[in-house]
């Protein structure tokens, strides 16, 4: 038989795929993998001449078992490619937050609680000193600094907490309100533990609890803390089978002696313009009862309510509420700037929504010094009293207390002609 022997180009190419092949195991790719391998190798040589290598040899081992495995396995693209290697990012990444909190950030870098605030509140849980002497590591020169100026004639500190008194003439049970409460924060998206030693807080502490358009449960009762009753657009609590407003549920719970106000949410914040969802299977019986929905379904938070669509039957809807709810104050929440018209209808409250979602909450809202100045706004334009600003403002998450001053900083900064 006549033997050929290989084209030449074959005899060239084996060897250059060779030398490749050699080569790509020290790549930035498998290097890692390939100093395993070949620590493996060497220790191996070196455990039969002395047995403490054995140890580093079972380490070098276990890293090069791992590699082969990352290299042979075609279900994570990552660490096919970088074997060994995009394990360690990964481990790094899970523990990114603790480095950066342990060893980058600085005392006052932290947000939105750095690392200095966050002592105080573990300070004070514990009863230990939170005293700090005078002094600061903050950049007094930096745009926006604030401070305290010491008075010439300074005054006794007042004995009691201030406290504002929320409710015009319209009515007949108004509130004295703590400067502080516990924002709007609903049972089922917090458990039932958490409610009821936010709800014991407040009673401890004199302020009021806003209970979520979750509804009114059983356990925000446990402890009698004052409620802010908070009614969305699914009328949790208060509502038909059908999801409209039930007057009748309404004014059972609004009657309670521990429900001291009342507040309507205009929308979802967390997803404007798309409504929320409770999968079914999150909806137990306890959460059905307090809510008012059937135990295993869905529960959905409508975009918009049915109870009214315009400025003006929403100040209608809220007249209601006051009349059902046995002269309590009633207030709204919104966010969304055409809104700001309703003052010319009626004086109404306006507060920041708790946005939440990747793509909308680092983006969404008005900052809050010219947030206070353009809810201050269109009150002052209505003629408003300023009684009554003064306590819708302050209801609405204590920003009252800036709200003149920013007035006067837009206007001081404005040009002349927007002055006038």
């Amino acid at each position: 038989m006549l033997m050929r022997s290989p084209p030449s180009d074959a005899r060239t190419r084996l060897p250059t795929l060779l030398w490749r092949t050699i080569g790509l195991a020290f790549t930035r790719r498998y290097v890692v993998y390939a100093l395993s391998l070949l620590a493996s190798v060497t220790f191996l040589g070196l455990s039969f001449v002395h047995p403490g290598f054995l140890f580093v040899l079972a380490v070098a081992l276990i890293f090069a078992a791992i590699g082969t495995y990352d290299v042979t396995q075609s279900h994570h693209s990552l660490l096919r490619n970088y074997p060994i290697a995009a394990r360690i990012r990964f481990l790094l990444e899970e523990i990114r937050p603790e480095i950066r909190q342990y060893f980058l950030e600085s005392d006052t870098d932290g947000t939105p609680f750095n690392r200095a605030k966050r002592s105080i509140v573990y300070q004070r849980a514990k009863g230990a000193l939170d005293k700090r002497p005078f002094g600061t590591q903050l950049d007094v020169y930096a745009m926006g600094f604030e401070w305290l100026n010491h008075s010439i004639a300074p005054k006794q500190p007042a004995r009691e907490p201030p406290r504002i008194t929320i409710g015009g003439s319209d009515c007949s049970r108004p509130y004295s309100s703590s400067v502080y409460n516990i924002s709007a924060m609903s049972f089922g998206a917090l458990s039932a533990n958490a409610i009821q030693a936010l709800n014991k807080g407040a009673k401890l502490g004199g302020f009021a609890h806003d209970t979520g358009e979750g509804g009114f449960s059983a356990y925000h009762r446990v402890h009698g803390g004052d409620i802010i009753w908070e009614i969305g657009s699914g009328y949790f609590g208060c509502r038909n089978p059908d999801g409209t407003f039930s007057a009748e549920r309404f004014a059972e719970q609004a009657a309670e002696d521990q429900v001291k106000m009342l507040e309507v949410k205009l929308s979802q914040g967390a997803k404007p313009g798309h409504g929320g969802v409770l999968p079914g299977a999150k909806v137990s019986a306890e959460i059905a009862a307090a809510r008012g929905v059937p135990i295993g379904v869905d529960c959905i938070s409508p975009p918009c309510h049915s109870a009214f669509s315009t400025p003006i039957e929403l100040m209608q809807f809220i007249g209601r509420l006051r009349e059902l709810g046995g002269g309590k104050p009633v207030g709204f929440k919104l966010w969304h700037r055409p809104s700001l018209g309703i003052p010319r209808h009626r004086q109404g409250d306006a507060r920041d929504p708790d946005l939440s979602g990747l793509h909308r909450h680092r983006r969404i809202g008005r900052r809050h010094r010219r947030g206070a100045a353009r809810v201050r706004r269109p009150y002052r334009h209505a003629d408003a009293r300023r009684r009554d600003v003064r306590a819708q403002t302050r209801w609405s998450g204590s920003i009252s207390a800036t709200a003149s001053r920013s007035a006067r900083a837009a206007r001081s900064s404005a040009p002349s002609t927007l002055r006038a």
